[in-house]
């Protein structure tokens, strides 16, 4: 049996839309609250304004500025330095880094290695 560990911090989720739609995020929370010096808050957030390659085609750049304006680069603009943010889909990670000039990780990235 294998035994996960997250590193300890302060984490900040934006869950992909295709989980949330489906399993929601809930098994994350369960993984990340098992270690009491792990902190894992969810961006309440819907689309990062990706949608695939959506965001990418230029007739549609606007479009998917807005919607990642809306809620998810403020939050992670707000957060502090130290939090590390959480998003699964690859297309959201560049979204976030495009806005916010922040790096996020897949949440695997947060696993202790031993």
């Amino acid at each position: 049996k294998v035994k996960l560990k997250i590193k300890k911090g302060n984490y900040l989720l934006h869950g992909h839309c295709h989980q949330k739609a489906i399993f929601t995020t809930s098994s994350l929370h369960k993984l990340f609250n098992l270690d009491t010096e792990v902190m894992i808050n969810e961006i309440p957030s819907g689309c990062c304004g990706m949608a695939g390659s959506f965001g990418y085609e230029k007739k549609h750049y606007d479009i998917s500025e807005v919607i990642a304006n809306t809620t998810l680069i403020p939050a992670i603009i707000s957060a502090s330095e130290d939090t590390t943010i959480i998003a699964n889909g690859f297309s959201c990670r560049h979204q976030i880094e495009h806005f916010s000039q922040k790096k996020s990780i897949h949440w695997v990235e947060a696993i202790e290695q031993h």
